[in-house]
């Protein structure tokens, strides 16, 4: 290795510092998770929105966090890690939520009955029940609001056009003034029925103390009882006069709007008939619904598209957008490289790059001359080698298989091809590109590298690019940092930028 520079050599004992320290700081990571909790796991059929180190709880009291989230037989499965001393009984169930409307989410474990058995470590809460969806919600509210649209313009076809409109008036005025004369015949017997009141209650009184006085007690009752008949007596001629003459006003209404009352009842046979034939239609399949109800293919391609629906709406609401921003110091050209990308993710284990790229160094355009001189015969030969620092762009797909990952695409402007292998719970990510295959004079560029998250938003990357080239300039050690926004960063961001002041 007589061609590795003394920089170069510093550069190599610098990545191997950074990877020594992460395996220790990952050591005391998994020793302080092991000393104070235990692992349980849950199964979802999505965790849109939830990330490692998510906050678990239980009866609204924090218990402990996310460890990891994996794809496992097309669902996601929840490592979670819980505080020792927490018990949680067997029979609970497991829940996505989220603080607020947009806030972040969160596991929330509702506790069961059960005050004997409780989840022992390394087993899975079979129970889970789906979290709140806005979306869903407003699409149920959709659907009623078609549904109350429906009805309400079935009620106008029922009534029909201006003249059921006048038919519903004359019904109103009608009741209206009935309640005004029963109104009226009971403001005129008030006060005999403010009498008969008074001899109930002084009747219910005197029953209530017969036990006291047995005999003193009957015979007021009798009194009141012959008071209360000769009362009757008198008072129901009146009675008599006055129930005649509201049965003969009652009588009256009927008879002046016989004819409105006649109309109607006719109209509402008229929408009972026109409901009925509705209801045949339906029954002899006519009409969408007709179909929907009778045709059992139409049924069933209406249940496709609906589930079809359905998984696009899934398919949404798993969909995640990534912004990251790398800076590479190269330590041969003594400058630096950055990387500025938009990643979006539409399930766990696939992702959509585009990206541009700066490149102190660029393209590389090498020029070869050869010169010959006789006589005696000489040689000479010249190379020139030429840079730029256009800015490359970067568009690749990737899909993971378990803890491996590959991608290809464009990559720095050039075909090119990738894999990264995660380890130690995804924090860290080692990385191999392989691209730009046809350079001039030059072998294809070979990247080696990899990334540290020192915690959720920002990692270190270091390692050697370029490292099969003959040529030393291009050769060379790099180390530097990566920032990464995810959805709900974004979100936490655009709420606490202020609004702009008109």
């Amino acid at each position: 290795m007589a061609f590795i520079s003394k920089e170069a050599k510093v550069g190599m004992f610098v990545l191997v510092g950074i990877l020594i320290l992460a395996y220790f700081t990952l050591k005391v990571g998994k020793i302080e998770v092991t000393e104070r909790g235990y692992i349980i796991y849950a199964i979802f059929d999505t965790v849109s929105g939830l990330d490692e180190k998510s906050v678990v709880k239980m009866a609204g009291v924090p218990i402990g966090n996310v460890v990891s989230i994996r794809l496992e037989n097309g669902k996601a499965k929840v490592r979670m890690s819980i505080k020792e001393g927490v018990e949680i009984p067997a029979d609970s169930t497991i829940s996505l939520a989220s603080e607020g409307l947009l806030g972040e989410k969160y596991i929330e474990i509702i506790p069961g009955e059960e005050k004997e058995k409780f989840i022992q470590p390394e087993s899975v809460l079979s129970k889970s029940t789906p979290g709140a969806n806005f979306d869903e919600f407003v699409r149920k509210i959709t659907i009623m609001a078609d549904d109350i649209k429906k009805v309400t313009e079935s009620l106008a076809e029922a009534l029909g056009e201006e003249e059921g409109r006048e038919s519903l008036k004359e019904i109103v005025v009608n009741l209206r003034d009935s309640t005004r004369v029963f109104r009226d015949l009971m403001d005129a017997n008030e006060k005999k029925i403010g009498r008969i009141l008074d001899n109930l209650d002084r009747l219910s009184a005197d029953l209530g103390e017969v036990s006291g006085e047995s005999k003193q007690d009957i015979k007021i009752l009798i009194a009141n009882l012959r008071e209360f008949s000769d009362t009757l007596k008198e008072r129901t001629p009146e009675i008599a006069s006055k129930i005649e003459s509201t049965m003969n006003e009652v009588g009256g209404f009927v008879s002046e709007n016989r004819e409105d009352i006649k109309e109607a009842i006719e109209n509402i046979k008229s929408a009972s008939a026109r409901l009925d034939s509705t209801l045949e239609r339906i029954e002899s399949g006519e009409g969408t619904i007709g179909k929907l109800v009778t045709d059992e293919k139409a049924y069933e391609d209406f249940s496709s598209a609906m589930d079809g629906i359905n998984r696009q709406i899934k398919k949404y609401e798993a969909l995640q957008t990534y912004l990251d921003y790398r800076l590479e110091y190269q330590e041969q050209s003594s400058e630096f490289k950055q990387y500025a990308s938009l990643k979006i993710r539409p399930t766990v284990d696939k992702y959509y790059l585009f990206g541009i790229v700066d490149d102190p160094v660029g393209n590389v355009e090498t020029t070869r001359t050869v010169v010959t001189q006789t006589p005696p015969g000489t040689t000479v030969e010249t190379e020139k080698v030429e840079f730029d620092d256009d800015l490359k762009f970067n568009a690749l797909i990737s899909k993971q298989f378990g803890d491996f990952s590959f991608r290809g695409g464009l990559m720095e402007s050039t075909g090119g091809v990738g894999l990264s292998y995660f380890s130690l719970s995804d924090r860290l990510v080692l990385n191999l590109d392989f691209f730009d295959l046809t350079r001039d004079n030059n072998d294809p560029h070979l990247k080696f590298y990899g990334n540290y998250s020192i915690f959720r938003n920002f990692f270190l990357t270091a390692g050697y690019d370029d490292f099969i080239n003959d040529n030393s300039d291009l050769r060379t050690f790099f180390f530097g940092f990566g920032i990464e926004l995810r959805d709900e960063d974004l979100k936490t961001l655009l709420r606490a930028t202020p609004p702009v002041s008109p």
